[in-house]
């Protein structure tokens, strides 16, 4: 009896929670009426690459390529590392691109943040901060390639890359 009633409830709470009207909510109404600009940037994937020497140099530098999508030779370029980086093929878009690396690491546990984005008439320069993990951190003891692809959507301007 005890199972009956369980399953009964179970189903009656199944099909209540169920119903859809397919209207969003006064909230959602209000996001989409409302006249709210593009993002300057998107942070396409980020991550630590394993050591692999024929993808970069050997040194502890901290480096980076800037992309164009309306310039074929870049599109290639970009494509090609975008997916040594990831395994995964490169999503179109339309605008700047930046893979920022990190350089050579001795252990895992360091990661490439995007500290800030400032955005002038004639420039967009992205600030890049490397975190280090702390001394007492259990990392991986692996050679790691830190990085980082950002998007610019729709623009084809100055872009400058510094680090902090």
């Amino acid at each position: 009896m005890k199972i009956i009633t369980a399953v009964l409830f179970t189903v009656m709470m199944f099909l209540q929670g169920c119903g859809s009207d397919n209207s969003t909510s006064p909230k959602d109404r209000d996001m989409s009426e409302r006249d709210i600009p593009a993002p300057i940037y998107q942070v396409l994937v980020q991550g630590t690459y394993p050591h692999n020497p024929m993808f970069y140099e050997a040194d502890k530098k901290f480096s980076f390529d800037i992309f164009y999508s309306d310039n074929s030779d870049d599109v290639n370029a970009f494509s090609s590392l975008y997916k040594n980086l990831t395994g995964k093929e490169v999503p179109v878009f339309d605008g700047a691109m930046v893979i920022a690396r990190a350089g050579l690491r001795s252990t895992g546990g360091y990661m490439l943040e995007l500290e800030d984005v400032i955005q002038k008439e004639d420039s967009v320069t992205l600030v890049f901060h490397e975190k280090k993990p702390n001394p007492m951190d259990m990392v991986t003891m692996a050679l790691t390639y830190p990085y980082m692809v950002v998007v610019i959507p729709e623009y084809f301007g100055d872009v400058k890359v510094v680090t902090k």
